[in-house]
């Protein structure tokens, strides 16, 4: 490989800080970094935070065990049945407007969740959470891999 200041190196003779001096290593990559984090960090705590508010909802909608479990299962579900679509739809109308609308959709979700008196409303509305959930993830992860594999 021949470099434009004359110098030549053999392919995969460099250490791992040669490479990040190479390329440089900047501010731009700390903030996607962090954000990211950010939003994983979210997006787990809003799934997660189901299983405590399963089990505070027998006082409040006086729900059956079976209940119980549809309502831990229905965050998982969305995932479940959205993760290749969302791969499909940010390849077609691009990764930074699934992301933005993700966290929007998820955000609206969330608020509207905290009023909702019925069971099975909520099983729709943590269905629909669940998708929007996977979306943001999904965006991250293609943006780290973009941001720290493909330019290596």
């Amino acid at each position: 490989m021949q470099y434009s200041n004359g110098h030549t190196i053999a392919p995969n003779s460099l250490e791992y800080d040669e490479v990040l001096e190479k390329i440089g290593y900047g501010k731009t990559q700390w903030v996607l970094l962090l954000m990211s984090g950010l939003l994983t960090i979210t997006s787990v705590a809003a799934q997660q935070s189901m299983s405590i508010i399963v089990l505070a909802s027998h006082c409040e909608f006086k729900t059956t065990e079976a209940e119980k479990g549809v309502m831990m299962a229905a965050c998982v579900a969305g995932v479940f049945l959205s993760t290749y679509i969302w791969g499909y739809v940010s390849d077609a109308i691009g990764r930074r407007t699934v992301l933005l609308t993700g966290i929007f959709i998820s955000c609206g979700l969330l608020f509207i969740l905290m009023f909702v008196t019925s069971v099975w409303l909520f099983n729709i509305i943590n269905l629909l959470s669940g998708i929007s959930h996977i979306a943001n993830e999904i965006q991250i992860y293609m943006h780290l891999i973009r941001t720290y594999i493909c330019d290596f």
